[in-house]
């Protein structure tokens, strides 16, 4: 039975051209303010497309925190009168909160907080109140909600192997580390896979390059189908893959590693490959306060190098019987 995908970890947000009905669809707003007028500057403006703002005001940090909890905001509007001790602080939390929707600092006119610093903390723009017209606070809006969109198209760029679609070594270390963190106050058990292309530079010498990207995509595929949603994948190197999966029971190596064999020799075979295509793999298992990142990987490297001993031995075997 096929496994589901890899999720899509950092995507991009999908760019949709909206009908007449949805543009003028309600759009949902957050406002961290104490300042009413904020929120109503926001309700007045004129969306594109006759759109209606949805407006939700939250006059505390910790109130809007929780309504970013809960998603749904196509904009924040952060007033810097509302972040207490160290503003920059605040509003990277905010920032962090919103996840894919954009956040305007506004400040006074006379504004205390540089603006270069605030878009270093996340802000995609800042406005001076004196601006919060119905005419300039859409344009700043709607700029804002594109500019955040490129943010994440070339983030994603950054992080993807281009070859195969999964996360690459940049990706898949900034993302590992994430999970170890909220792994260490848990109790569960994770894996790390670490595997790799047997012969890769064989196989580019003797059959060219485009059977190596072909053997790699295999290879991606494979690993893809057989593990969860909620892992994570990566090309590490050149012939090198990565797999992390949180919560795993007791002896999920000794399931995964013949999953992923007999994949790729099924998906090698509807190829229809004039070459053979195998990996190596090594697992290592760890728990709650145990190894940094690296060390996990260095464990399963050495697993790994075990295996691929342990095939070439058996792929020498007949010749020494001979």
């Amino acid at each position: 039975m096929t496994q589901p995908s890899l999720i899509p970890a950092l995507a991009p947000p999908q760019r949709e051209t909206p009908s007449v009905s949805r543009s003028r669809a309600a759009r949902r707003f957050l406002v961290l303010s104490a300042e009413p007028r904020d929120a109503e500057a926001l309700r007045a403006a004129k969306l594109p497309g006759g759109s209606r703002a949805v407006v939700e005001s939250a006059p505390r940090l910790h109130d809007a925190l929780q309504r970013l909890g809960r998603g749904g905001f196509e904009a924040v509007l952060v007033s810097a009168d509302a972040l207490e001790g160290n503003a920059l602080a605040e509003l990277e939390r905010v920032c962090d909160f919103a996840g894919a929707a954009p956040v305007l600092l506004i400040v006074p006119d006379c504004g205390s907080i540089d603006p270069r610093a605030a878009v270093r903390s996340g802000a995609q723009d800042v406005l001076r109140r004196g601006d919060l017209t119905p005419e300039r606070l859409p344009v700043a809006i709607t700029c804002a909600i594109e500019r955040q969109h490129h943010v994440a198209e070339l983030r994603d760029l950054s992080l993807t192997d281009s070859l195969t679609g999964l996360h690459n070594r940049r990706g898949f270390r900034s993302l590992a580390q994430a999970h170890l963190r909220l792994m260490r106050r848990t109790q569960r058990q994770s894996l790390l896979l670490f595997a790799d292309v047997d012969q890769l530079k064989e196989l580019n010498d003797e059959h060219g390059h485009a059977a190596g990207d072909k053997a790699l995509q295999l290879c991606a595929e494979a690993l893809r189908r057989s593990t969860r949603d909620s892992d994570l994948l990566a090309r590490y190197g050149g012939d090198e893959f990565v797999a992390l999966a949180l919560d795993v029971c007791e002896g999920a190596g000794d399931v995964l590693l013949p999953r992923v064999a007999s994949t790729l020799t099924s998906l090698a075979r509807r190829a229809r490959l004039h070459f053979p295509l195998t990996m190596s793999v090594g697992t290592a298992t760890f728990g709650r306060g145990s190894l940094a990142l690296d060390e996990v990987l260095a464990r399963a490297d050495r697993e790994l190098y075990g295996a691929k001993q342990r095939r070439e031995f058996a792929r020498a075997l007949p010749s020494r019987r001979a």
